[in-house]
């Protein structure tokens, strides 16, 4: 008990000092962050097929740059990628899904039906609008994203959301390709009726040229026209530019050279209407250019960010833009966008919305400016380098771990002595590469050469140490993969974010902390240190070395778990319900040995409800209002329980369930997992030679048995719970592989 009360009161200490510190580059930007005040107009320009290589090297995008803030904005919505998508993810304020076949009219524009788009709209809504412009197609529009039960959304809700509060929005603009309808601005300002109070949309939005796709080009002055003239109750106006959008669909058919020539000279039409725009601008107005997607080139090749730049009156710019919602400097999602827009006008969204509002990280001076725009730069090269080699170096990784799990079973079963040497050093190099795995992030490397290092080290680290000792050898294997880790949170969680082994910040699904992946490792591996440890220390019993080292391993455990619960530190909710169930299990296991399926259930429900509570005080369940630029998604569905939301948080509980079954029907992390298990059934169970019993001492019957137990947890409790049970199940399968293979003078067992 004294032992279990000095673990306590580190953990305790532990999240003191969490709850005061700072991990990374998010908070400190946060804290360097500038607000401005609710301004009277929000201006957006959306642009289709800007990429942020356009605004790193054209000449007048860069000047703009300079002028403002700007960040690389992901493009997740409830159905892929695609600027139709983005349009109502934007207009939704949440993951949205749109129809293609769903577009914006003027009020008065006649139909290719012989009826005015008003007509059409009070046919299919049972409303009559004569002025504006109307999304006829509102509920197909509607019906689309009540198929999508894992994003809840509300086409329109942001529109909705300043009507109510008194204010218009206005639309401007659109990507019509010839007789093609194409408009997409007015899904971002229609209501939830549709309808968009000003603005035009029709054929007068463009202008005949001969030499442009589909022989128009954007009628910027008539824009500009339009925006002077704008009255006095519009809060929001958005202007859709086609031009590139236009030019993208005859792109193949094109002459490389003056493909070329034309994009850069509607890059320039672009960005000189913006700066005219910006000059325009009331003192208290602001401005954003949105690119809906990237170019069709910049798709192909991996990077998934599109731009979002920020331009106001008065401001001298410069900078980056932070979200709290990623803690990362120059890294937005789409739904911070729509946060921010309504945090300008001093609206706050529902929590029908996500995201969070944008501030601007501070910069002191042009040097400091310019070595944070380098920094963004370098980052998103490394990004861009991960995203296209992940599927490339994981996808053989794995496929090489399953073969040599396999063939040691093989070699096991057939007594194969001469191969024991060379299959344990291949199996204690699968427990080193983690560590490897997560330091490379040189953009210079191949997929070639990254496989290479995630051999070859870990291999020459495993003949070294298996040389001595068989158990140093594991025990220097699961150190060297949680102290990395540990390391890497120290100093801001650099290697977690660049890892080709962790998450894809291009794919939205997380930005900061613990991914999966490595999460499933932390657990393994400080699970199997704690019984190599404990038993190694086991003959000294009475003694009091003996006593600290059981103190100092239940104190560690206890560190993890509050790390993994921490939303500055691990903010991996699933992972803390992991660790709990894994490391309180093991506990338990480690300090009685007699243990019966009911105990094992007990001790598992003690874990889960340590690593809940844990959530609880790290999240800031206790507070009424938790601060918001430290809220992670647990924070956030404590809060939408607090106010019984309930709706919400069924659909986020379905949305990780869903994900979960779809990566274990198609994930290749599944077969990692179902190999691991068949062979650790052949190890255990097959008899070989007259042997059918197999006497474990009682640290590794623990090991396994919490690293068994934390997997399922995993697996039942996080949204890709197969990629952490798959990583974390290695520490079980190879420690057991490894006793049966292990030389006859090493008494493992």
């Amino acid at each position: 008990m004294r032992q279990l009360w000095l673990a306590a009161l580190g953990a305790f200490l532990l999240a003191a000092a969490q709850a005061h510190g700072a991990v990374g580059d998010g908070v400190s930007a946060a804290s360097a962050a500038q607000m401005h005040p609710p301004v009277q107009r929000v201006i957006v320009v959306l642009v289709n097929g800007l990429s942020l290589d356009d605004v790193a090297t054209h000449p007048r995008w860069q000047v703009l740059a300079a002028e403002g803030w700007l960040a690389g904005m992901t493009l997740k919505t409830a159905r892929g990628h695609g600027d139709v998508h983005q349009a109502v993810t934007l207009g939704a304020g949440a993951y949205a899904a749109g129809h293609k076949e769903v577009h914006g009219f003027d009020a008065n524009e006649r139909l290719e039906t012989g009826w005015t788009a008003a007509d059409e709209y009070a046919q299919l809504t049972g409303r009559r609008r004569q002025e504006g412009v109307v999304v006829p197609a509102v509920g197909q529009l509607v019906r689309e994203n009540e198929k999508t039960g894992r994003f809840p959304a509300t086409p329109g809700a942001l529109g909705q959301r300043i009507r109510d509060a008194g204010g218009w929005t206005a639309v401007f603009g659109n990507s019509d390709r010839g007789a093609t309808v194409k408009r997409l601005a007015p899904l971002v300002t229609m209501d939830e009726s549709g309808w968009t109070p000003l603005g035009e949309v029709g054929p007068g939005m463009v202008r005949r040229d001969r030499e442009r796709p589909f022989g128009v080009a954007t009628n910027y002055g008539r824009m500009l026209t339009q925006f002077r003239q704008l009255p006095a109750g519009v809060r929001l106006a958005v202007f859709e530019l086609g031009d590139l959008d236009r030019w993208e669909a005859v792109r193949d058919k094109m002459a490389d050279g003056h493909a070329r020539h034309l994009r850069q000279q509607i890059l320039t039409e672009m960005a000189d209407f913006v700066s005219s725009l910006k000059q325009a601008l009331l003192p208290h107005d602001a401005l954003f250019v949105v690119s809906l997607m990237v170019d069709e080139e910049s798709y192909r090749n991996g990077m998934w960010l599109a731009p979002v730049l920020w331009l106001s009156h008065s401001s001298a710019g410069g900078g980056l833009l932070y979200s709290p919602s990623t803690r990362r400097a120059g890294i937005v999602t789409n739904l911070d966008v729509t946060a921010t827009i309504l945090d300008q006008l001093g609206l706050g969204s529902d929590r029908r919305m996500g995201g969070l509002p944008l501030q601007l990280a501070e910069s002191v001076g042009n040097s400091a400016v310019s070595e944070e725009e380098s920094a963004f730069w370098d980052e998103l090269a490394r990004m861009q380098w991960a995203h296209q080699l992940r599927p490339k170096v994981l996808r053989p990784y794995v496929i090489q771990q399953m073969v040599l799990l396999l063939l040691a079973a093989v070699v096991w079963l057939l007594r194969l002595r001469r191969w024991y040497r060379p299959i344990r050093v291949l199996l204690l190099a699968m427990l080193f590469a983690p560590a490897v795995l997560l330091v490379i992030s040189d953009p210079r490397a191949s997929a070639g050469h990254v496989l290479l290092l995630v051999w070859a080290v870990p291999i020459l680290a495993a003949w070294v140490t298996e040389r001595w000792s068989l158990r140093l050898a594991l025990l220097t294997a699961s150190v060297s993969a949680w102290a990395t880790i540990a390391l890497d949170l120290w100093r801001g969680g650099i290697w977690l974010k660049r890892s080709l082994l962790s998450y894809d910040p291009m794919l939205a699904a997380r930005f900061y902390g613990i991914g999966n992946e490595f999460m499933g490792i932390v657990v393994g591996a400080v699970i199997l240190t704690a019984a190599l440890l404990w038993g190694w220390f086991r003959p000294l019993e009475q003694q009091w070395k003996a006593r600290w080292v059981r103190c100092g391993v239940s104190l560690g455990m206890l560190a993890w778990l509050a790390v993994l619960a921490a939303p500055q530190a691990g903010a991996n909710a699933g992972g803390a319900l992991t660790a709990g169930v894994g490391f309180v299990g093991t506990w338990f296991f480690l300090r009685f040995s007699h243990i019966s399926p009911g105990r094992i259930a007990l001790y598992s429900l003690i874990g889960f409800l340590v690593a809940v509570v844990l959530l609880f005080v790290f999240n800031g369940g206790w507070l009424e209002e938790p601060v918001q630029h430290e809220s992670s998604h647990v924070g956030q569905a404590l809060a939408a329980a607090g106010d019984g939301e309930w709706e919400l948080l069924q659909s986020l509980v379905l949305r990780k369930l869903e994900t979960n079954w779809r990566l274990i029907r198609h994930s290749i992390w599944t077969k990692v997992v179902a190999t691991a298990l068949i062979v650790s059934f052949c190890v255990q169970f097959v008899p070989r030679n007259g042997e059918r019993t197999w006497r474990l001492r009682s640290e590794w019957s623990a090991a396994f048995r919490g690293i068994l137990a934390a997997s399922v947890t995993a697996l039942l409790f996080n949204d890709s719970g197969i990629v952490a049970a798959a990583t974390a199940i290695v520490y079980l399968v190879v420690p057991m592989l490894l006793l049966r293979l292990a030389p006859s003078g090493d008494h493992l067992c």
